[in-house]
Parts: structure tokens; C-alpha cells; sequence
């Protein structure tokens, strides 16, 4: 179900509550979505959970599940987008135009370009492992709903996988999507079969590579058969 049916539907609860129900929903919502832009935009800070965590067990009371996920999860992609996707690319801005730099006969310095995708990978991986957190602080409010209203143990880890997975399809999503068009040769490589970089590759190929394993699990190792030595080249704290 898109996030445009679960709305509709949502919403057509609103006609079997009562005056004090829906103003509570109206009320619980708007705080929910303010504690939904502070705990993203916390940078670091999730002092704002347990308030969130409360006002989605009231949402979740009237039935809002979905309506929580998808707004959660669509305000996730946003900030994504900008303090992760945006930001990582322009790291490589200066690199817009590299078949100028070839025919001016500019060499890339690769211990340059090495310093620049390090510090464009640490910056990308500390926001990803903080809204991971975040999407556990949502895994957890979901959860204890449910067990406070239900006898026994719901299962935290089909939620969470179900969560988690739905993130990292985003984070993938995302990536591609604000790919600039200054990167030729793109093209996906499973880290269970990984080829190896080719003896004397160019710097779209070698970013290329880079990108390849955004979209997959995988683990950090280093690579010498490249203009970097060492150069990571699975991103595990990406999509690990």
C-alpha cells in the first residue's frame, strides 16, 4: 500500500470517532511530526525520543500504524537527501569536468582524490548510523505498543528487518537518484562475486566502483589495484 492509499485510509477512521478522539489524533499527529523533525534533524541528539515514542502509542491507539511508518519513513528521505546524498556528491564537485582536465593534460592526484572520497564517506556514514538509530527508536515505540495491548512477545526483529529494509532500499534510492550526470560507466557489482578494479582505471570508473556497493551489504576492505592504496571500497556502514 503507497503512502497516498495509506493516508486515504487512515483518514476514513476519522468518521467512526468520537470529537474527543479526533482532536486527540489531530493534536498527537501534529506533535508526532514535530518530534519527527527534531529527532532527524538531532544531529546526535535523542533526547526527543521518549515524547516520540509516546505520541506514536497514541497514534498507534486510534489505529495509525501505517500512517506513522509513512510519514516517518518519507521524512527520513528527505533528510537523507540533504545531509547525506547532497553532501557526498559535492565532494567531488571539483571533478565535474575531467575530460577538460585530460586534455589540458591536468593529472588527478590520487592521493587527493583518496582524502576526498575518505572524508565523503565518513561524513555519509555517521548520518546513516544515526538514522539507524533513529529507525530502532521507531522499531522500539511500534513494539512496546504492541505488547502493552496484547498478550505476549511480538517479534522485534520481523519489524525492525522490515523497517530496516525499507531504509536501505531509500538510502539506494536516493543515492542513484542524485548521481551527477559527471559520472560515466555506472554499473553494479554484487560484493559476493567482487571483480577487481582494473590495473589503471579513470576516476569515473573508480567512484563507479564505489557506488556499486552502496547498494549492497558488504564489508570494508582495502584495495590496492587502483590510483588509491589503500581505497575502501565496500561501504558496510552504508547498507551493512
Amino acid at each position: 500500500m503507497d503512502s497516498s492509499t495509506s493516508l486515504v485510509c487512515n483518514l476514513g477512521l476519522l468518521d467512526t470517532l468520537s470529537d474527543d478522539s479526533v482532536q486527540e489524533i489531530l493534536e498527537s499527529y501534529s506533535a508526532f511530526c514535530a518530534a519527527t523533525g527534531a529527532l532527524l534533524n538531532g544531529s546526535g541528539d535523542l533526547s526527543v525520543g521518549p515524547d516520540f515514542i509516546s505520541h506514536v502509542h497514541v497514534l498507534c491507539k486510534h489505529g495509525l500504524h501505517s500512517l506513522v511508518r509513512d510519514h516517518f519513513l518519507q521524512s527520513l528521505e528527505v533528510v537523507f537527501e540533504k545531509n547525506g546524498a547532497s553532501r557526498f556528491w559535492r565532494h567531488f564537485d571539483v571533478y565535474n569536468n575531467i575530460t577538460a582536465l585530460g586534455k589540458n593534460g591536468s593529472a588527478i592526484d590520487g592521493d587527493q582524490v583518496q582524502q576526498v572520497l575518505c572524508k565523503a564517506l565518513e561524513e555519509i556514514c555517521l548520518e546513516k548510523q544515526y538514522q539507524e538509530k533513529c529507525v530502532l527508536i521507531l522499531v522500539h515505540a511500534l513494539l512496546s505498543y504492541k505488547e502493552s495491548v496484547a498478550d505476549g512477545k511480538h517479534s522485534l526483529d520481523k519489524e525492525r528487518i522490515h523497517l530496516v529494509s525499507k531504509y536501505q532500499l531509500m538510502v539506494s534510492s536516493v543515492l542513484m537518484a542524485a548521481l551527477p550526470r559527471h559520472f560515466p560507466g555506472m554499473h553494479l557489482i554484487h560484493p559476493s562475486s567482487p571483480h577487481p578494479l582494473p590495473n589503471k582505471p579513470n576516476f569515473g570508473i573508480t567512484i563507479s566502483y564505489c557506488l556499486s556497493y552502496l547498494s549492497f551489504n558488504g564489508t570494508f576492505f582495502a584495495c590496492s589495484a587502483s590510483i588509491f592504496q589503500p581505497m575502501v571500497y565496500v561501504f558496510h556502514c552504508l547498507l551493512g
